[in-house]
């Protein structure tokens, strides 16, 4: 069984909440966003469709008569996109109660008329419209539409939905962001435990390196190290990422190696555990940084969930029960209904 961490809701914190019961909203004047704020301001990038996962499309887009290719989405007269999917959707549930984030923007690029619309869907499967705007998408990533999210009461996800206005429009690229300054100041490590499993642990290694890594807007506060049990990755296979030879302790002892170098030969504060034939979108591991940077409790905690790489729709597990035996949480959902989209 080959499975990979997700992002979007994978990183979500637990939380309760009284029932929906009031949304407030309206109309809100576009303005230019100058974006020079630290990394941790950026809260969720919109995710397009990876084929390279297997995921169906539509756990990334919903819409009608759009395409999708290399990186953009064409939306044809009379048609629409909808963001109101596992990867795309915006948690309040996360960023407002278990983060106590309260002013967001959503900013965008691309070409041509778009009446875009914000949606809350709620755990009673409810929609509102919270506000509405149409705008004219170029190349500058602009804000688009500002929501406060203390005035949404309850448990729900937003999301983006664009609508064509006449021609054709393209969007290629969209974000949440916040001004609101992050609570901590977070180096996030990631340690990978790696036996005999060189096909998947290489690649991830590369994607990694190349997303982030190298990536000036991280330099310094997300970092990778793989702890090599089978000590059979070489310099060049390694391509400059941190590999720690290591004799075959079993994956526990491969993260303990791996934290105990964070712990004791660097300052980094948080570390993330993936086993070598796990992976995810870089985007999730992003996410994870701006997540731990706001949380609330400096002692929060953050897990992945997992898909069987046969079926990436479907969910194996988010977290488990630990009695007698280790007993799954939300196994068998599938993630392509946004209904199912709050675990």
């Amino acid at each position: 069984m080959i499975g990979w961490i997700s992002c979007s809701e994978i990183f979500s914190l637990k939380s309760g909440g009284d029932s929906h019961s009031n949304v407030l909203g309206g109309k809100h004047k576009r303005r230019m966003l100058k974006l020079t704020m630290n990394v941790a301001n950026h809260l969720q990038r919109v995710l397009m469709p990876n084929a390279k996962f297997g995921s169906s499309e539509s756990m990334y887009i919903n819409g009608s008569s759009y395409v999708y290719h290399d990186g953009v989405v064409t939306v044809y007269p009379g048609g629409k996109i909808s963001l109101d999917t596992y990867y795309n959707a915006f948690s309040t549930t996360l960023w407002k109660d278990e983060c106590g984030i309260s002013n967001v923007s959503f900013i965008a690029s691309g070409s041509g008329m778009v009446h875009f619309r914000v949606v809350l869907l709620t755990e009673n499967l409810v929609r509102y419209e919270i506000s509405s705007i149409s705008t004219e998408l170029n190349e500058e990533k602009k804000e688009i539409l500002k929501v406060n999210l203390d005035d949404i009461d309850g448990i729900g996800i937003l999301y983006i939905e664009m609508i064509s206005l006449g021609d054709k429009f393209e969007f290629s690229f969209g974000e949440w962001l916040t001004k609101q300054e992050a609570l901590r100041s977070v180096k996030l490590g990631m340690v990978v435990t790696h036996f005999d499993r060189k096909k998947y642990v290489v690649p991830s290694m590369a994607r990694i390196k190349n997303d982030i890594l190298e990536n000036e807007k991280y330099s310094g506060v997300i970092d990778l190290v793989v702890v090599d049990n089978s000590k059979n990755i070489t310099e060049d296979e390694a391509n400059g990422v941190k590999v720690i030879p290591n004799k075959n302790t079993g994956g526990a002892g491969g993260f303990m190696r791996g934290l105990l170098h964070y712990k004791d030969e660097t300052e980094f504060t948080h570390v993330i555990f993936m086993d070598d034939d796990a992976s995810c979108e870089s985007e999730s591991i992003k996410k994870a940084y701006s997540i731990l940077s706001y949380a609330k409790k400096d002692n929060s905690a953050i897990s992945g969930a997992l898909f069987m790489e046969s079926s990436p729709d479907i969910l194996i597990e988010k977290g488990a029960v630990f009695d007698s035996m280790c007993r799954p949480i939300f196994h068998g959902w599938n993630l392509n209904n946004a209904a199912e989209g709050f675990v």
